[in-house]
């Protein structure tokens, strides 16, 4: 099919993607891998359309069918062409604009990856290639993308079946075959660039990663698991690479960062002790004093009264 009859096939099915919806917010589950679709979204958007700089805890994929955007990560910017895609993984900042007087159509894709460990043993075909290609889009860049025609050809599908009135079942099934689709050109990218695949670059990314969202979320009620869910990766795996690239458990960084962030706000607030306790994530007055003693060497009252001063 020549592109200006593709781009009208696609145009003619997109009151389809309301029929969609029937699979929004609802998981799939491949043995020990969850996949949550959580948007299917037609775009046809004008010159007027801006997006300031936002993140996500979810997967973002964004195709353009005609026309251009320009979508900056991490203070880059990249111009998305027609027939071009890009995917955004969990945590990376970016914002979207259009040249004076320009506009695109297309389609955006939402999910999430849910490890479900819950003693299942890792086996079998279908479970390892599905969750390996989690990990695939979790590292994937998030530059532009040359679409062979086999990311459409999954889109229309999906729609096509929605037209004839499929299941939920089929629908989800057509959803796993876009997933996989987009996964392979990451993959072919990822061979062509042997620092994508570098073990010790992704243990890098991954720790950092780790940090990022400790140091985000320290005071509020998170745990390791919580951590390891975050970034798709086991429990026992993230313990023992956080330790290996930083010398200590993730526990005790945990611990650490809110126990600085506690000490700032003994000295810079006239919150009480229980109220610091409370917003710098420990579940008690008592656990929190017996822990900054512990660290300090000094109680929390004392080192108030003492009129302190930050200590390493």
């Amino acid at each position: 099919m020549q592109e200006e009859g593709f781009e009208k096939s696609f145009l003619e099915l997109r009151e389809q993607f309301n029929s969609l919806y029937d699979i929004v917010y609802k998981d799939i589950c491949i043995n020990r891998t969850q996949l949550r679709i959580l948007g299917i979204h037609f775009m046809n958007v004008g010159p007027e359309w801006k997006v300031k700089k936002h993140m996500h805890s979810f997967f973002e994929f964004h195709y353009v069918i005609e026309g251009s955007v320009y979508t900056t990560i991490n203070n880059v910017e990249y111009k998305i062409s027609q027939g071009n895609f890009y995917i955004m993984p969990p945590g990376l900042l970016h914002s979207h604009r259009h040249d004076a007087g320009g506009s695109h159509t297309g389609f955006a894709l939402r999910w999430e990856f849910i490890d479900n460990d819950k003693g299942i043993e890792k086996s079998g075909y279908i479970t390892s290639e599905f969750d390996k290609i989690s990990k695939i889009l979790l590292y994937a860049h998030s530059r532009p993308v040359k679409d062979d025609g086999s990311v459409l050809d999954s889109m229309m599908e999906i729609l096509k079946a929605a037209q004839k009135g499929c299941s939920v079942l089929e629908l989800q099934i057509l959803f796993c075959r876009i997933i996989i689709a987009i996964s392979k050109k990451y993959t072919q990218d990822m061979l062509k660039t042997e620092r994508e695949f570098d073990s010790a670059f992704l243990e890098n990314q991954i720790v950092d990663n780790v940090i990022r969202i400790i140091d985000e979320s320290c005071c509020k009620d998170i745990n390791v698991k919580d951590i390891s869910n975050a970034v798709h990766l086991s429990y026992s795996y993230l313990s023992r690479l956080f330790k290996k690239h930083t010398g200590m458990t993730i526990n005790k960084y945990l611990n650490e960062i809110r126990l600085r962030k506690a000490q700032k706000l003994i000295l810079c607030s006239n919150k009480s002790i229980a109220q610091i306790a409370a917003e710098t994530g420990f579940s008690s007055e008592h656990y929190f004093c017996s822990q900054f003693k512990k660290f300090f060497g000094i109680s929390p009252g004392k080192f108030r009264s003492s009129g302190g001063y930050l200590m390493e």
